[in-house]
């Protein structure tokens, strides 16, 4: 891992730690929100942040790298509207916790994600066969095939390789 990613993995961390720790302050001691300009600042990142998620929507289905960076963009796009949300609500109520409530429903929503998206690059990482693919399937069609092995001794199938599954085999 390049040094920038550590920094970057490091700054996630931190900034997920310290969302969680302040949240949890602000439960106990809760203090006043500039709700117009923290409106305005949402909405920015609403704008921003839903234009990318729309452009990785596509191949998020088909790439880990580019559903990772979907994710984050769909949290960053969520969390613009929690903080759009919590400015509205904090213009029209007192009710100066729904700030802290709407950070650690950001952090569950985040850490729900982060998991599901580490189970599956472990899965593609310990070689595990692609969701959705069925071997005996794509053996049985394999020796339905004119000139191929009536015998497969090995199939695989592997998710390491962008735009589809690799899938090397055997035949004697």
């Amino acid at each position: 891992m390049e040094h920038g990613h550590k920094l970057a993995d490091t700054t996630d961390k931190r900034l997920l730690i310290t969302i969680l720790s302040r949240s949890v302050k602000r439960l106990s001691n809760p203090s006043p929100v500039g709700a117009g300009f923290v409106a305005v600042l949402a909405l920015v990142g609403i704008a921003g942040n839903g234009f990318s998620a729309w452009l990785l929507h596509k191949d998020s289905k088909h790439n880990l790298n580019i559903r990772g960076a979907f994710f984050h963009m769909m949290g960053d796009l969520l969390t613009s509207v929690a903080v759009l949300a919590g400015a509205i609500i904090l213009h029209f109520t007192p009710w100066l916790w729904i700030d802290s409530i709407l950070s650690l429903m950001i952090v569950v929503y985040i850490l729900v994600n982060c998991f599901s998206l580490l189970k599956e690059s472990v899965h593609v990482l310990m070689d595990g066969t692609p969701i959705g693919l069925d071997l005996m399937d794509v053996k049985r069609t394999l020796e339905e095939l004119p000139g191929v092995a009536a015998f497969i001794t090995c199939i695989h199938g592997l998710s390491v390789v962008i735009g589809g599954p690799y899938l090397p085999c055997c035949s004697f």
